[in-house]
Formats: structure tokens, C-alpha cells, sequence
């Protein structure tokens, strides 16, 4: 194997390491080089899980001549933290700033190429989390094997095998003992692959002293060689830039997920900072998602910081995300590729700083730090407005509940949202805030013409939980005792969505009987049958009742207390007016439910227009 460097066409000196096989690529060589170790894992590969059953299938597969699959190599610089085929999971190599060192990463076929090595190398490696304990491997071929299964054939050298009417195993005796004792039958892989990689007879000639037998157990080496280490190996060479293989690495399945651009970014920005510490990626977002002060300096918050202090609210590829935004205002996902250590190091206090901003408007407009993943395209424009702002006017203030409610309530950001939110941001920089409202509206892809809201309790969509956003903000009283439902550590208990009309209530039971055959089956279901009150009056007070029963035990209750004002300030935070009042004290459904839609489009309209 040599390796060349190849000058771009416009004369930069931007080289690409490109391995040229002398011969085509065939099993021998692969082995070769994991071995030498001219061939890295990036570091968020897997560690090394096979087990023999499926080392036993790969090498039966070779031998067969089956497809196995192409190995997928990629040729870059040293750009991403990695480890050697078969090391464990803390062997990491850091890239070293502005090295030149071209690096061949193995993209997909790690899994085959350890347990290659495994079997035809005495090179240590190591299986799953283990650190200290290596896998050791002795597979044999029995070339006397006739049974149905062709694959048992490759024996390891702790099965049990049939020996005069006795079960024994390989591992019980030493290599001179095997030959002594069944002569060729058993063939060492190792054998096969020293013998043809020193090309030496030496190490077989200590083991075999008659020169038959070694003549027979050459032979059936020389047979191995031609099955299993002369087939040929598929290799595709991934040409480009880290950046320009980003779909490469998104497409290859880890325990059936995919790896993303976080994985990816963790091997690439690993960096010694003195002689004990390195970068971490992890570290530095729990930095960022930490409640705390934080510090400028790297180190420094290492040594200080609870990182249970971290939310994690946000997932670490959508963080990327939104520090990419804060830097570079740049909104395509592959971009983040090109944020660097330095870029995180020299940041990181106003990067903090933004984020928790973020969170504070979420919050303001009621969003959970738990729930602001269901709301990631509001999150980064937000990061990107507030990068740009970082002190706010009034009229800014209005522009963002302005835009806030008008792009969660008529769904303005579907399908490529990336783009659409990159497209807000360039028209908040262009317009005024009136000017930049009346173009966002051109892009609302939902009305509210008919006479239901399609948002249902069972089988939530986006609107569904744009309108409980919107309920929380109508600040929602508990039914009875008139608590802020949405106010931390309920002594009542949590929040809970309840159907006003329950649905194992009499009522409720036979409204969905009702509801069967009609056009809006599911409508005992809709947002317009759902309330936000505490789970003790949910399951104290309420429970089966009809709300014929239980609105009117409240009223009275209020009524005699000299607290009926109360009473409908409660009714009134939950979209309920006194004409509604009315209509569940006698177990108007269809009324209710068509009442309570026209308020909720009423705040709508007011909040959006």
C-alpha cells in the first residue's frame, strides 16, 4: 500500500490522502492495515459488540464468496478525535491544532474489520465498555466437518466437538497437541494469516516435525488463504471535505441510529488544553444549558460547575444548532461543520447568556423548559432575533409575541423550517417590525373557518400543542379552588387536561356513542372539551360526574361563600363565559363545544391580528 497526496486543480495546498492499493484490495491487506494501524475509527463509532456467532458467519460468508458489503473509508486530515480498529473506548487520538497528519477513517465495516483482526491477529482488542479485559479469539477450521450446518465448520476453540463418542474442546490442548492429536483436521486461522504474512515457514516447522503432515496442513492453509484472505474487498473511497461527507456519516446506522452531526462534531473538536485536560463537547453544552454563573474559562467552570445544574432541555445537535446561529447567523444544519474549538472557547459566557435568555422567553410565552423541544424552529429564531437585539424596545418586545403567535398558531414553519426560519430573520433585519408582521401573515398555512378546531387530546398534533400554549396564557384557574394551575409544586398535584364533559361520565358516554357514525367522531377529544386544572380536584371532585353535577356544586359552593365574582373569574381564565355556564349546568355538548371554539378564535384573532 502507498499513499499519495493529491493536489487540488486550483493549485491551493489543500491535499487529500488517497490510499492506492498495489493490487486490488483483498482481505490479507485489510488485515494488514487495522493492524498496523493505518486505519482509525472517528470516535463516536461504537465500540466493538460482535459476538462469536456472528464473527463465525462473517468468516463462513468469505469463505462462500458471499456479499458481505462494502468497507467505507474516508480520506481527511487530522480532524476528528479517533481510536485504532479494536481499542478501547478511552484510546483516543486528539487532533493536534494545524496539523498536516492525513488520517484513513473507516467510516462503515468496523464491526468486520475488528473481528478480522480478532481472528487472524494477536493484536489486543477490546469488546464494548472494556478498559481493561481484551477478547481473545481461536478459531479453527475443521476440514473434516460433513454436517447440514456448512458454518460449523470454523470451530472456536471453546465449542464442544465430537471426538470418539466423547465431547471435548480445543481449548483443553496446545497447539503442538492439536496437530499431534488430529493431525490436519484443525487449521489455525492465525496460522493461515503469519504464514502469509511473513511469508516464513519457520513457526509451522517448530509445531510440525513430520514433513507430510506438514506438507497436508500447508495445503489446506494455502486453500484458506485462497477463500478467505485472496477475496477481494469492496472499498469506497469517500471523497471531499468533512463537510461535504455529512451525508455519508448520517446514513450509517449505529444500533439502528443514525449518527448525527453531534457525534460527529464531538471527534472533530477534541482538543488538549494543557497536559491533563482536554475539550470536551459534552462538557462545554452542560455549560451552556447550566442554570448557574458561568465563567469565560474553560477550565475554570470544569472545576466550579454542578453539571446537575444542566437542563438538557434541549438536545445537544439542536444546541449546535443555536450556537452556530448565535456565531455565525448561518442557518443550514451542514454549517455547523464549520464551528471550531476556538469558536466554543472564546464564547462561551455570551453563548450561555443567550441561551437562557431564549429559555426566559419561552417561559414568558409559557413554555416549560421540558417542552421547549416540541417548539425548535420558535427556538432558533429567537436565539438568532435576540443575538442580533440583545437589548430590546417595546415595540420589539410586541414584535415577537406578534410573530410568536402568529407562526405557532397558523403554522407557519412546516416542512423545511431551516429555511423558513433563516427567511424571518433576513425580513426582521429589512423591514420594521408592522412591515415584517405583515409579511410573516403571507406564510400561515392554517385557517380557522370551520366550526371545529382540529386539535385533539388523543393523537395531539402541532395545533394541539400551540392551543394548550394558548391556554396557559389565558393564565387558567383551577375550577374549584382557584389556584394558578400552571404555578410550580402544586400542593393539589399536577396540571392535568381534563374533558370537561369526562368521557366515562354518563354524558360523556353517550356523546361518544352519539359521535360514531357522524362527521367529527373524535370530537369529545377536541381542545374545545379540555380544561387545565389540578389533578386533585380532577380526581377528588370531579371524577365521573357530568358537568351538569359538578359546575353547579362549585357555583353553589361559591355563591354561598359571597365569592361568585370569583367563581366566574375562575370560568372566564378557562375560555368559559356565563352564557356557557348555562350550558353545562344542563349538559349542552354540541353548544358548549361550539361556544367555547368561538372564544378561543376570538383570542386567536386578537393575539395574531
Amino acid at each position: 500500500m502507498q499513499i499519495v497526496l493529491k493536489k487540488h486543480a486550483n493549485g491551493a495546498r489543500r491535499y487529500r490522502m488517497k490510499i492506492h492499493w498495489d493490487e486490488e484490495l483483498n482481505v490479507k491487506k485489510f488485515i494488514k492495515s487495522v493492524e498496523e494501524e493505518k486505519i482509525f475509527l472517528p470516535e463516536f463509532q461504537r465500540p466493538f459488540v460482535w459476538e462469536k456467532s456472528q464473527i463465525r458467519l462473517l468468516i463462513d460468508s468469505i469463505y462462500n464468496n458471499y456479499t458481505i458489503n462494502s468497507v467505507l473509508f474516508w480520506q481527511g486530515g487530522d480532524e476528528l478525535a479517533r481510536r485504532r480498529v479494536g481499542g478501547n473506548i478511552k484510546e483516543i487520538k486528539i487532533p493536534k491544532k494545524d496539523s498536516s497528519e492525513k488520517i484513513t477513517y473507516l467510516l462503515d465495516g468496523q464491526q468486520r474489520a475488528t473481528a478480522l483482526m480478532l481472528v487472524f491477529t494477536d493484536k489486543e482488542v477490546y469488546k464494548g465498555k472494556h478498559t481493561q479485559k481484551t477478547e481473545k479469539v481461536e478459531l479453527y477450521f475443521d476440514s473434516e466437518y460433513d454436517g447440514d450446518d456448512p458454518e460449523l465448520r470454523f470451530v472456536f476453540d471453546e465449542d464442544l466437538i465430537n471426538y470418539k463418542n466423547e465431547e471435548i474442546s480445543l481449548k483443553d490442548f496446545s497447539q503442538r497437541e492439536i496437530i499431534e492429536k488430529f493431525g490436519s483436521r484443525f487449521i489455525r486461522l492465525k496460522d493461515c494469516y503469519f504464514l502469509f504474512k511473513n511469508e516464513s515457514y519457520k513457526f509451522l516447522k517448530e509445531k510440525i516435525e513430520d514433513k507430510d503432515l506438514l506438507l497436508d496442513y500447508h495445503e489446506k492453509i494455502q486453500k484458506l488463504k485462497e477463500n478467505i484472505l485472496d477475496r477481494k474487498v469492496y472499498d469506497i473511497d469517500q471523497k471531499g471535505e468533512l463537510k461535504e461527507v455529512l451525508d455519508v456519516f448520517e446514513r450509517i446506522n449505529t444500533k439502528n441510529t443514525k449518527l448525527n452531526i453531534f457525534d460527529i462534531m464531538v471527534a472533530k473538536t477534541y482538543r488538549m488544553l494543557d497536559d491533563t485536560h482536554y475539550f470536551s463537547l459534552r462538557d462545554f453544552l452542560s455549560m451552556v444549558q447550566n442554570n448557574s454563573p458561568v465563567s469565560q474559562d474553560y477550565l475554570e467552570n470544569l472545576q466550579k460547575l454542578d453539571f446537575n445544574g444542566s437542563d438538557n432541555s434541549v438536545d445537544e445537535v439542536t444546541m449546535l444548532f443555536l450556537i452556530l446561529v448565535i456565531l455565525k447567523k448561518k442557518f443550514k444544519q451542514k454549517e455547523v461543520l464549520s464551528l471550531t474549538t476556538d469558536n466554543f472557547l472564546e464564547n462561551l459566557k455570551d453563548i450561555h447568556a443567550i441561551y437562557l435568555k431564549v429559555l426566559h422567553y419561552m417561559e414568558k410565552y409559557k413554555v416549560d423548559k421540558e417542552e421547549v423541544s416540541k417548539f425548535k424552529p420558535i427556538v432558533k429564531f429567537l436565539t438568532a432575533y435576540l443575538s442580533e437585539n440583545r437589548t430590546l424596545e417595546i415595540k420589539q418586545e410586541k414584535f415577537l409575541e406578534k410573530w410568536f403567535w402568529n407562526t405557532i398558531l397558523y403554522n407557519r414553519y412546516p416542512g423545511a423550517q431551516n429555511e423558513k426560519v433563516d427567511k424571518d430573520f433576513v425580513i426582521s433585519k429589512k423591514n420594521n417590525e408592522d412591515q415584517a408582521i405583515e409579511k410573516y401573515k403571507k406564510d400561515r398555512t392554517r385557517n380557522f373557518n370551520s366550526d371545529y378546531l382540529e386539535a385533539h387530546y388523543e393523537g395531539k398534533n402541532q395545533l394541539y400543542n400551540s392551543l394548550f400554549i394558548l391556554l396557559l396564557n389565558n393564565k387558567p384557574l383551577d375550577f374549584y379552588s382557584g389556584i394558578d394551575v400552571k404555578k410550580k409544586n402544586l400542593s393539589q398535584g399536577k396540571l392535568e387536561e381534563h374533558h370537561i364533559f369526562p368521557k366515562n361520565s354518563k354524558t360523556g358516554k353517550l356523546i361518544s356513542e352519539s359521535l360514531k357514525d357522524s362527521e367529527n367522531p373524535n370530537l369529545i377529544n377536541n381542545i374545545a372539551n379540555i380544561a387545565l386544572i389540578t389533578k386533585d380536584t380532577n380526581n377528588k371532585r370531579i371524577k365521573k360526574k357530568d358537568p351538569k353535577e359538578y359546575i353547579l356544586d362549585f357555583e353553589k359552593e361559591y355563591k354561598k361563600e359571597g365569592l361568585y365574582d370569583d367563581f366566574l373569574k375562575i370560568m372566564k381564565s378557562q375560555f368559559i363565559n356565563e352564557e356557557m355556564i348555562e350550558m353545562l349546568k344542563e349538559n349542552k355538548f354540541d353548544e358548549f363545544v361550539r361556544a367555547r371554539t368561538r372564544l378561543i378564535k376570538n383570542k386567536i384573532d386578537s393575539l395574531c391580528n
